[in-house]
């Protein structure tokens, strides 16, 4: 029985060995690994304010390595990429990198494989310095009603992307634009500051190749206005106006009319019209350049009037506004119309 033991110990222990062997035998075996895909990312040398074209790519690398080489470099490829950096050099802005002598002195060294492809094996990166420009923030609007703008907060923005457009935006001396165009300033009170945000665009420009909007950083996308649409008018309130009996010569030859004592004043009411006429009254309210007034100039007005014994009837008219002035002015307070007493003249022409 223990000689029985004993030999399967034996012939347990030379299939572990023999097991061993064969493993380390298959894993320093070399093998040719054809194609094998990397991703490579470029990067600047020292964190300089660069844009590189492009900016990652994929490579195919073929290579001969055991087994275990293989997970060691299946390891470092799998779900990174590998970063390559890229030397600046202003004078010369397009760089050619030679992928095998990356991959060998740098990116795999320590693994020990041999390669033997690289598809492609050199890949140009164009270098794009990065500038940055400072635009003005012009306001624009269109349309019949032009408000007045009281500030504009920011009054610039910077902008950060490729040089060459950058410079072109200076020589150009092109601006960055808030509209008001989507704001309805009808619904605007008058004469009263409002403040909005408006978005604000950059000028328009064609991008080189290869670069996108992620590669252009503005530092403001809004800008706050605080504006005022002026008033188109203003309202006074006159304090006192005699109301003025204007009767036309062949009513006058016919009728005697006059105003009763006790409404030939009116007394506050509330006129509108241009600022400009208005600051006029303000400074003169016992300017003639505004006055009020009942006419008779129309002989029919009196044809069915109902006269009694004495030759007396009565007859009611609306107050005029009379300007010399603007016609934009209008009355606001409603006036009453005002009664009075019409005689029949003796002798009157038929």
């Amino acid at each position: 029985m223990k000689k029985l033991i004993d030999n399967f110990v034996t012939i347990l222990m030379v299939t572990v060995i023999t097991v061993l062997v064969w493993l380390y035998a298959e894993d320093a075996n070399v093998k040719q690994f054809i194609n094998q895909r990397v991703e490579l990312h470029f990067v600047t040398t020292d964190g300089q304010a660069l844009i590189l074209e492009p900016a990652s790519t994929v490579v195919l690398v073929s290579f001969n390595g055991s087994n275990g080489q293989y997970h060691r470099f299946q390891d470092r490829v799998n779900g990174q990429a590998l970063q390559v950096k890229v030397p600046y050099d202003p004078n010369s802005l397009d760089v050619e990198i030679d992928l095998k002598r990356e991959f060998e002195d740098k990116l795999l060294q320590d693994i020990g494989i041999s390669l033997t492809d690289i598809d492609p094996p050199v890949i140009p990166i164009h270098v794009e310095p990065i500038d940055i420009v400072t635009l003005d923030v012009d306001v624009h609007f269109s349309g019949p009603i032009t408000p007045t703008i009281l500030s504009v907060e920011p009054t610039q923005i910077t902008m950060q992307l490729p040089r060459r457009i950058a410079e072109r935006l200076r020589d150009q001396g092109l601006k960055a634009t808030a509209d008001f165009s989507e704001l309805n300033l009808n619904d605007i009170p008058r004469g009263e500051d409002a403040v909005h945000t408006f978005k604000i665009t950059p000028p328009r420009f064609a991008l080189p190749n290869g670069f996108t909007d992620a590669d252009i950083h503005v530092s403001h996308t809004e800008a706050q206005i605080t504006y005022r649409i002026p008033k188109t008018t203003d309202e006074l309130t006159i304090e006192r106006r005699v109301v003025g009996l204007y009767i036309s010569p062949s009513i006058q030859d016919r009728y005697d009319l006059r105003l009763p004592e006790d409404v030939r004043v009116i007394n506050d009411f509330k006129i509108e019209g241009p600022p400009a006429f208005i600051n006029q009254l303000v400074a003169d309210q016992a300017s003639r350049t505004l006055r009020l007034k009942i006419v008779f100039d129309d002989l029919a007005e009196f044809d069915n009037l109902e006269f009694d014994e004495d030759g007396v009837a009565p007859i009611s008219k609306e107050i005029q506004l009379d300007i010399s002035g603007p016609h934009e002015v209008r009355l606001i307070t409603t006036l009453e119309r005002l009664d009075l007493e019409v005689r029949r003249r003796e002798n009157a022409p038929e």
